[in-house]
């Protein structure tokens, strides 16, 4: 074999390897960027559920208020009353009490 035809051929091989070289780093690239997006999603999908726990805290405590305003709101109401009746039969400590039987007139 010439010592030319080997040149040649040893060039092919350097430029075979130069394009496999470059695709091994193209590959590595890709991947490297695919496990960022791995990452990436992982972590949202982490934040999704956390935002879903959340979301079911909040739902429970707002009915845990509803429940607790609808609780109130007869208690509230009955005590409103009282107090307008208490305004309206009572002018003065002494008609309150008299009307209670506490002082006989």
């Amino acid at each position: 074999m010439s010592v030319a035809k080997q040149l040649y051929q040893l060039q092919e091989v350097e430029l075979e390897l130069e394009s496999n070289e470059q695709a091994v780093s193209q590959i590595a690239n890709q991947l490297g960027k695919n496990q960022a997006v791995v990452r990436a999603q992982n972590e949202l999908t982490l934040e999704h559920q956390r935002l879903e726990e959340l979301t079911r805290q909040q739902h429970s405590a707002e009915w845990e208020i509803e429940d607790l305003v609808n609780k109130l709101a007869p208690a509230e109401e009955a005590g409103s009353r009282a107090i307008k009746t208490l305004g309206s039969t009572a002018s003065t400590p002494g008609s309150l009490m008299r009307q209670s039987g506490l002082i006989l007139s």
